[in-house]
């Protein structure tokens, strides 16, 4: 026979609920607590991963994203990078055909060093070797590009 009679009920009216004179409400204490303090480790662990950021993190970001937005080969998303004075200057159209594909296949940010409103920053680029008998040996070059800060934001300094 089921709890409460033939029919099925229960005496809190339902099927399988909480016995009557509120035992529910007393497990329920203890899954709210541990709600509100996981929300509260979620939220605090937000805020240390959201503070102000330096310049040479905020570059190292910006400089990462253009060189794997050339890799991907989406120069679109890497004219994008380009400080709008240079954009200005130089239109999409150009830079497409001035800038074919990279042969980097991976890119670090290896050192940046800001002054003001510029920084200068080395990046190691992998690229897979195409010179006979070294084929599919990786190569890491190093280059040198500076990004400056206009208007809040860090650009790439074309030619700078």
């Amino acid at each position: 026979v089921p709890p409460g009679g033939p029919g099925g009920a229960s005496p809190t009216g339902g099927y399988g609920g909480p016995p009557p004179g509120g035992g529910g409400k007393r497990n329920l204490l203890p899954m709210l607590i541990g709600i509100v303090a996981g929300v509260l480790v979620l939220g605090l662990g937000a805020c240390a991963t959201t503070g102000p950021q330096t310049p040479e993190d905020e570059v190292r970001a910006r400089a990462t994203g253009r060189w794997n937005a050339l890799i991907a080969k989406d120069r679109e998303r890497a004219y994008q990078y380009l400080a709008p004075t240079v954009r200005a200057n130089l239109s999409f159209e150009r830079f497409r055909e001035a800038h074919g594909d990279t042969l980097a296949k991976a890119v670090r940010v290896r050192e940046i060093e800001c002054e003001s409103a510029t920084c200068t920053v080395r990046v190691a680029l992998d690229a897979e070797s195409f010179i006979p008998g070294t084929r599919g040996t990786m190569l890491t070059t190093v280059h040198q590009e500076t990004w400056v800060r206009q208007d809040g934001q860090w650009w790439f300094n074309l030619g700078g």
